[in-house]
């Protein structure tokens, strides 16, 4: 009788501390004055470029290619987006059949690799810009966002800044 009072004591406190855990997590975030993570930290491509002290021959090589980038992201966006409604279509319609789903996750893939082709395409000229060590920098800078992929309610490129931290949904507000 005694183990079983000390194994439910030892539950009752494992719980009781992972409650309070819990809650000091919660209450750190959510008190007046605390900070918050941004969406667009100091990884962002701007923050990362500005800590490079490009010259202004050099950055403005940058914000050309930068500037061509955004222009396509958006219709890139949008293509993967289309491909990935037809293809919940033809899952719609499928009925176990695969034939129009293998052209849809294809279709899909072709827009997806476009997007990945843009990005590649947007780091190698900014690259191209950069002498070897700041190469280095940037490069170690983008790497895990690169590796991680994209964050889903992240801010959008064209809305990434070096400016006070804001969060996307502050970002995304009118």
């Amino acid at each position: 009788m005694t183990r079983g009072l000390v194994w439910k004591a030892l539950l009752a406190l494992s719980l009781g501390a992972n409650v309070a855990l819990g809650t000091v997590l919660v209450l750190r975030e959510t008190a007046p004055g605390a900070v918050e993570t941004p969406a667009a930290s100091g990884s962002s491509v701007p923050c990362l470029l500005a800590s490079l002290g490009l010259d202004s021959s050099r950055q403005a090589r940058v914000d050309a290619v930068r500037a061509e980038f955004l222009a396509a992201h958006d219709a890139r966006h949008e293509e993967v987006k289309a491909a990935r409604e037809r293809l919940f279509s033809a899952i719609e319609r499928s009925a176990g059949e695969r034939t129009e789903v293998d052209a849809g996750l294809s279709e899909l893939t072709e827009a997806q690799m476009a997007m990945r082709r843009g990005l590649v395409d947007y780091i190698l000229g900014i690259l191209a810009v950069l002498e070897p060590g700041e190469r280095t920098r940037f490069l170690e800078g983008i790497r895990a966002r690169f590796v991680e992929g994209p964050r889903h309610g992240g801010l959008h490129p064209a809305e990434e800044s070096c400016g006070p931290a804001t969060t996307a949904t502050e970002a995304k507000a009118p």
